[in-house]
């Protein structure tokens, strides 16, 4: 293989946190009972195997259901460690060039990194696992930073569009995504897009049976591979939505696949959105027509619970709180309360008073917060 010249080589590609990760911390760690030491053999038939090519995908281990929105389901499915090492692998090997390019103002694609931290990720709705929670963190908080900068200034009849892509991972086009890789990535890495691409049409095998597979890539457990695949496809989309936009005096803002339109003139909304239902669907996507909403600067900040995220960082805890709950106990408030509230978790609930530190426990002890909570 190009790039690794020995088994060694191969090995120094997973430290021990990504060990940590993907046998200790997979919700299915009561089947993994795998030591370091058969952690290590698994790393080396990896090697050989791929050395020799023989390496072929496994069935996924199970399939978890998470709860996504109005008693929707997302499935999940949990990798082999042998599967997910390769996964990872292979990201590893092509991230320096996939994961640059990026439009201004868009986040969810970053390297992987060999140096793997625990950060407070859970309190950030999209993510499900992350090997990079760091990043993950840093993205959202950038994500918050421009939008709230970009709104607090604009006048009431300004117009902010919130879009969503349709089953975004699911319709990705594989033939689209090797072309796009093919363009970006130098001739002497081809064998890697070569196993990436083998690996994205076989790894649900158990599902797809023997029919051949063009669309989709995995939301596994430890999904940052798959996020960072899924940012790249739309780097090309990103360029061309930004000159749609700056030709019409609007902002675009993305984060994963949630989309944010800043326009100023409401007569250039039919103009726009079009423009990017049309640019979506030259790579097989679709808008989400039912997460089309139109929002003020005060309902977006509220939505994302930007207020409240602002009070936290300036250590006004219980301010927060009682943000929080004038939020959500008004049901003409439009509000994804969740993530506050993991936020708070997160900080611990000796950081707040007595009174708030109780009305935070009894929305956790509740059937629908535990449903949603995902951890």
């Amino acid at each position: 293989m190009k790039y690794i010249n020995s088994e060694q080589d191969f090995s120094n590609c997973f430290s021990n946190r990504l060990y940590e990760k993907i046998v200790k911390e997979s919700t299915t760690r009561l089947n993994r009972k795998i030591n370091k030491k058969e952690y290590k053999q698994i790393i080396k038939e990896l090697y050989y195997e791929l050395s020799n090519y023989e390496y072929s995908v496994g069935n996924i281990e199970e399939k978890l259901f998470v709860y996504k929105s109005n008693n929707v389901a997302r499935i999940i499915p949990v990798l082999t460690v042998k599967d997910e090492l390769l996964y990872y692998f292979v990201c590893k090997m092509l991230e320096d060039e996939i994961a640059v390019n990026r439009t201004e103002n868009t986040y969810g694609g970053w390297i992987l990194g060999n140096k793997i931290r625990l950060e407070e990720d859970s309190e950030i709705d999209y993510v499900y696992k992350s090997y990079n929670s760091l990043l993950w963190n840093k993205n959202w908080k950038d994500f918050q930073n421009i939008l709230y900068n970009s709104v607090k200034d604009l006048s009431n009849d300004s117009i902010i569009l919130k879009l969503d892509i349709a089953n975004f991972y699911d319709n990705i086009n594989l033939n689209l995504l090797e072309k796009k890789l093919l363009v970006s990535v130098p001739t002497e890495k081809l064998e890697y897009i070569n196993i990436l691409m083998y690996f994205l049409r076989n790894w649900n095998l158990k599902t797809d049976k023997y029919h051949f597979k063009s669309v989709g890539i995995p939301q596994n457990e430890f999904g940052d591979q798959s996020r960072l695949l899924a940012n790249f496809y739309l780097q090309g989309y990103d360029k061309k939505v930004k000159q749609i936009c700056d030709k019409s005096n609007a902002q675009y803002i993305r984060f994963a696949d949630d989309q944010v339109i800043i326009l100023k003139d409401k007569l250039k909304i039919n103009d726009i959105m079009y423009a990017i239902s049309k640019e979506l669907n030259t790579i097989g996507l679709n808008l989400n027509a039912n997460k089309v909403k139109e929002y003020k600067k005060d309902t977006i900040q509220t939505y994302y619970g930007i207020p409240i995220f602002q009070l936290l960082d300036e250590k006004k805890y219980n301010e927060a709180a009682k943000k929080f709950f004038e939020y959500k106990n008004n049901e003409k408030v439009d509000f994804n309360y969740i993530s506050s509230l993991k936020k708070f978790l997160n900080l611990g609930l000796d950081k707040f008073n007595i009174s708030n530190r109780s009305k935070i426990k009894a929305i956790i002890t509740e059937y629908q917060f535990v449903r949603e909570s995902n951890e």
